[in-house]
Order: structure tokens, then C-alpha cells, then sequence
């Protein structure tokens, strides 16, 4: 579903004309931005993405992973290979040679903590004229001689010791800064992992798993949206902010019942009665009101509406609305 919108929006742009997606689903605009990426074409999202997918929220939790547990291949090399490792001195180059040979030694053996330490110890003791794949071998070891026994402590302990191997994972051997910190998503990474910081100064314990888990649901929870140039004739909005605009041509996303409408979720501490009692708003006003949006897209001068006819291996049902069109 996200190549043939991709592949809809390339023709719109070839032929000049404004195009909007509109759909509740996150996980389809992300597919679609991807699919856009091939052509360099960058879309206008309104909502953003989660911090937990940019490129510094990938790197920490592949940090994360790492931290109270045996450093292993599956965790280390996609690490190492991660774009933001080792941009201080811009020797890429050089660096991913040296987890190239590193990778192939551990594939030739096993992929625990054993063969790590030995190639590493190995390269440092080498000959003294290769200086350079010494250094990395000694910053590599030192940066993870010791992080299988971060697994019990306080909350401000586990994200000073995060913020640190990032950074020095980030900076490289060279001890230059990285670019971990640069971008919006950068920035706002390091502001919660301060304010995590302060938090945590209580002395609140945790271990190395409850940490993880802590930092993934915090960072998922942050929307992050990128100063990049967007192509002006592609957008991406969600129901809400598609009221206000339109353009030419018109996608909706996802026609698939769960997502339009959403699936109403029970209250379990509070009846109908109690909810109209008190105020609030009933389960159902959320599908009436899914329902004004796509009445709204639905009558824009040229729509395009699209579905998944499976989802998990199973068949997906097309929305209600597709079924009574």
C-alpha cells in the first residue's frame, strides 16, 4: 500500500499538482516518507514522527540494549555500523573497515563477549605501526570492558552512564564532538535525558531492563518534526489537520476498520452514565466525528482511497464507510 502511494504522489509531482495524504496511521506515513526517500522527494508532516525513530532515538536504544547485559554481535555491530557512531573526526572510512574485519572474525566463531575481547585485545598488542586500527581496537574495548555490571543502581546513575557511552561512542577515538547531539531530534534527546537526570537524583532504583524500558516509552512518546525543506506540493496530514485545507488530489490512507474508525476502547472505571454524568464524552463521538473527516476528504475534486487487504497474515476488513459506498 505504501509503494503504490508512493508511487502516486511521484506522479502528481511530475505532473505539477498538490497532493495530501490523510490517515490516522503512523506506521503508513512512515512507510510512505521511506518509499518517497528513494526519489528525494520529502513530505510535509504535520505530526511529525517519534523520537524513538529518528536517528538519535535509534542510536540510544541500540545503546540501551547493551547496557547490564554481555556485549554480543547481534547488539555490538548494528552499533557500530550506526551512521551517528564515530562522526567526530569524519574517519568512517577507516572505522567501518575495522568492524568489517571484526564482523567477519565473529561470524567465523561465535558471537559472544569472548571472541570480542580477544580480537580487540589482540589488535592492540599488534605491531606499533598500525596506530590507527590500535587506537579504535583500545576505544572499542575500553568503552564496553565494564558495561555488563551496570545492572542495578539509581535512575540517575543509569542515564549519566547513557548520555556518557553515547557520547563517546558518538565522538570516536579521536575524542571529537559527534553529531549525536545536532538537529531537532539531537537537541530534544538531550533535553530529556537531562531532565531524566534531575529526576532521577532521588535515588529512585532500577535496574538495566526497567531502564530500557523506561527510556523507549519516553522517547516514543515525543514528537519530533525536522527542519527539513519539504517538497511544497506533497503533504502529509492526520484527520484533524485536514479540516482546515485541501489540495488537488487527495489519499486516503488505510481504509481498513480499526484504523477508520478507530477501534472504541471501553472504559473500565467509568459506565456511559457515569462518563454523561460527568461531562466527558462518549466512545462513539470519536467515530462520528472520524466519520465528518472522511466525509470531508471524500468529496475533495480527485481521491484516491487505499487499503490493506492484509494485516499480521490475516484478511483486513475494509472500513464501514467502504462497505456501505
Amino acid at each position: 500500500e505504501a509503494s503504490a502511494i508512493a508511487l502516486c504522489i511521484r506522479k502528481a509531482v511530475e505532473d505539477n499538482k498538490s497532493m495530501s495524504l490523510i490517515t490516522p496511521d503512523k506506521y503508513l506515513t512512515r512507510q510512505v516518507t521511506a518509499a518517497l526517500g528513494r526519489w528525494n522527494l520529502i513530505p510535509d508532516n504535520s505530526a511529525g514522527q517519534p523520537l524513538s525513530s529518528t536517528p538519535p532515538g535509534i542510536f540510544l536504544r541500540q545503546v540501551c540494549n547493551l547496557i547490564g547485559h554481555k556485549v554480543t554481535a547481534e547488539h555490538l555491530i548494528p552499533l557500530l555500523k550506526n551512521p551517528l557512531t564515530n562522526t567526530g573526526a569524519q574517519l568512517r572510512g577507516e572505522h567501518l573497515n575495522h568492524v568489517r574485519e571484526l564482523e567477519i572474525t565473529l561470524r567465523n566463531g561465535s558471537g559472544g563477549y569472548l571472541p570480542i575481547l580477544r580480537f580487540l585485545k589482540t589488535k592492540i598488542d599488534e605491531n606499533k605501526s598500525k596506530n590507527n586500527k590500535i587506537l579504535w581496537a583500545d576505544w572499542v574495548y575500553k568503552l564496553f570492558k565494564d558495561i555488563e555490571t551496570l545492572k542495578t543502581g539509581s535512575l540517575n546513575s543509569f542515564a549519566k552512564n547513557l548520555i556518557d557511552l553515547s557520547e563517546n561512542l558518538s565522538n570516536g577515538p579521536s575524542g571529537q564532538q559527534g553529531s549525536l547531539w545536532e538537529k531537532n531530534s539531537g537537541e530534544i534527546a538531550k533535553k530529556i535525558l537531562d531532565s531524566l537526570m534531575s529526576a532521577g537524583k532521588k535515588k529512585y532504583i532500577t535496574t538495566s531492563i526497567e531502564f530500557k524500558t523506561i527510556i523507549t516509552s519516553i522517547l516514543s512518546k515525543e514528537k519530533v518534526r525536522e527542519t527539513t525543506n519539504a517538497h511544497p506540493l506533497i503533504k502529509i496530514w492526520g484527520t484533524i489537520d485536514a479540516r482546515a485545507t485541501s489540495t488537488e488530489i487527495t489519499i486516503l490512507g488505510s481504509m481498513n476498520d480499526g484504523i477508520w474508525p478507530p477501534i472504541t476502547r471501553i472504559d473500565p472505571w467509568l459506565s456511559r452514565s457515569m462518563r454523561k454524568e460527568a461531562g466527558l464524552l462518549s466512545p462513539e463521538r470519536k467515530i462520528g466525528l472520524v466519520a465528518h473527516d472522511f466525509q470531508q476528504g471524500i468529496s475533495s475534486a480527485q481521491v484516491i482511497i487505499s487499503r490493506r487487504k492484509r494485516l499480521n497474515d490475516t484478511p483486513a476488513i475494509p472500513a464501514r464507510w467502504l462497505n456501505r459506498i
